[in-house]
Formats: structure tokens, C-alpha cells, sequence
């Protein structure tokens, strides 16, 4: 078994005359730990306590906590995961602002041959933004592919995922598809530069 504590302070200081949000800061303590239950099977759990000092306002504090539950397999991998806490969003098409959130999903590969593999993921997400209208939303996400490996150092994936958004603001509301190819690249061995 291994544990550890983690403790992080945020300050958020906005500028302008105007600012959307006001000024707050965060202070966040965890306690995690992660052990194997059975032979190839891992729990992680990390559960703490957070406090928002908001300015001119009223603070705010909740829970936070992970749970993830991963099984190996000889040829591949499944990870179970649910938690809720806190986010940000800034810097994006919508800076959104605080945020808080619950999520659980899967996500999970297996390869079927020698040089194919298989991987799929999926997950839901609910987020209230309390300093944003009161705005709540329940994301959707799904999706998977498919990988040949026909050289060392060569792979090939094709994808496909789906998202969709949910929203108690209907014109926060869509859905999306997207379909991918990826190409990578890398030695069969790394290579190391000489002292």
C-alpha cells in the first residue's frame, strides 16, 4: 500500500473594472492511497475537504473525492472511476468559471491479435457553476478504436467519439461526433545520447 497528502492553495485575482467573477481563494487538503485488493486488481482513493473564501460574497466548501478500481488483464486493461469536487474553466471558448462536479466512467483496451488492439472509453459528467447564472450540465461521452501496429515503430488508430451536452440553459445545448486517424511514431528503442 502506498498513501500520500497533498494540500494546494489557489488564488484567483481578477483584473479589470468590471471582473466577471470575484476575487477568491481555494484551499484544498487530500488524503489518498492506492493498494492492490487481489493479484492485478488496483483500488485508488484520494478524499479530502476544500474551502472557497470568496471576496464580497458568501464562502463556499464541500467533500472532495476518487475512487478508481483497474484490472489487469494478460492482454489488456479495464479501469472503473467516480468521484466529485472542483474545476475551473478559463482560457477556453467560455471562461466558465468555478465549478463543481460529479463524473464516473470506464475506460478500457484489449488486444485482440498480435498486432491489433481494441479501445473504448465512456463517461458522465454533471457541473453546476454556481457564480454563472446557476448553470448545471450533464455531458455525455463515449467512444473507442481501433490500432494496427504493422511495424516497431509504427502505429495506426482509427477513432470515433461522441459528446453531448445537456444543460438547464438550452442554448448551451449540442452534441458532437468526431471521427479520427492518428499516426505515431517512435523508435523501437529510445535512444540515448552519450555523456
Amino acid at each position: 500500500m502506498q498513501g500520500y497528502v497533498k494540500y494546494t492553495q489557489t488564488n484567483f485575482d481578477f483584473l479589470g473594472d468590471r471582473p466577471v467573477n470575484n476575487d477568491y481563494n481555494i484551499y484544498d487538503g487530500s488524503l489518498g492511497a492506492s493498494h492492490d485488493i487481489v493479484q492485478n486488481i488496483t483500488q485508488n482513493v484520494e478524499a479530502g475537504y476544500w474551502y472557497r473564501d470568496i471576496k464580497d460574497a458568501d464562502s463556499d466548501s464541500c467533500w472532495r473525492v476518487f475512487v478508481e478500481l483497474e484490472k489487469i488483464f494478460r492482454r489488456g486493461q479495464l479501469s472503473l472511476f467516480t468521484g466529485a469536487g472542483y474545476d475551473q474553466t478559463f482560457f477556453g471558448a467560455q471562461n466558465l468559471g468555478f465549478n463543481e462536479y460529479f463524473r464516473i466512467g470506464f475506460n478500457g483496451d484489449y488486444e485482440l491479435f498480435r498486432r491489433f488492439s481494441i479501445d473504448a472509453f465512456g463517461a458522465y459528467r454533471y457541473e453546476d457553476y454556481p457564480d454563472t447564472l446557476d448553470r448545471q450540465d450533464d455531458i455525455f461521452r463515449a467512444g473507442g478504436g481501433l490500432t494496427w501496429t504493422p511495424l516497431l515503430w509504427l502505429s495506426i488508430r482509427g477513432g470515433y467519439s461522441y459528446r453531448t451536452v445537456q444543460s438547464n440553459r438550452p442554448i448551451n445545448e449540442y452534441s458532437e461526433n468526431r471521427a479520427s486517424i492518428m499516426f505515431t511514431v517512435e523508435p523501437a528503442q529510445p535512444y540515448r545520447a552519450s555523456p
